[in-house]
């Protein structure tokens, strides 16, 4: 169980861009069984949804898959397969896509961690160093909410970075944890 003074002080020391250090974030992951890192994963590509939905308005594969391997934990090779090519050729609508078809990776993330091991923790010191393959569902999600990531010239909203941070220190992680 994290100390909530610790997830306090996390919240309060959010640097300019609003994101966690990489390092703090593996840490409070680190903290979570496997079921309640799970429950904060879903509730993460959960909130950005609705970012998937404004620009694939019907379009609900990616929290079908989701919830399927969330149900499943395992199996579902097929369905993942098909998301990733489905997310992939969602590139082709352009930059406006971008944030949508981050809120997408959110939930396929979520997918391919409920059927692997969603306690595994990528080798690098940044998402920069680590394939995008790897990258944490509320990672994807903040980046989604965001607009952007922070090393993205130009794009991403860092009042919107830090309000999604402070939300998964604040209540997801808690709630998370609380089952």
């Amino acid at each position: 169980m994290i100390d909530p003074a610790v997830l306090d002080r996390l919240a309060e020391s959010l640097p300019e861009n609003g994101e966690p250090s990489y390092a703090d974030r593996i840490a409070v992951r680190r903290e979570l069984d496997a079921e309640s890192l799970l429950r904060l994963e879903e509730s993460c590509a959960r909130r950005v949804f609705p970012v998937w939905e404004a620009m694939f308005t019907g379009d609900e594969q990616p929290v079908r898959v989701m919830e399927a391997a969330l149900a499943a934990r395992s199996g579902l090779a097929r369905e993942l397969g098909e998301l990733r090519v489905h997310l992939d050729s969602a590139f082709d609508r352009g930059d406006e896509a971008f944030a949508a078809i981050y809120a997408g990776n959110a939930c396929w993330a979520v997918a391919r961690d409920a059927v692997g091991d969603v306690t595994e923790v990528p080798e690098g010191d940044g998402e920069l160093e680590v394939d995008p393959a790897e990258w944490s569902p509320c990672f994807y999600a903040s980046i989604a909410e965001a607009g952007g990531a922070v090393w993205e010239e130009g794009v991403g909203d860092n009042e919107k970075r830090r309000a999604f941070w402070r939300w998964y220190l604040l209540e997801a992680v808690p709630a998370a944890q609380a089952g």
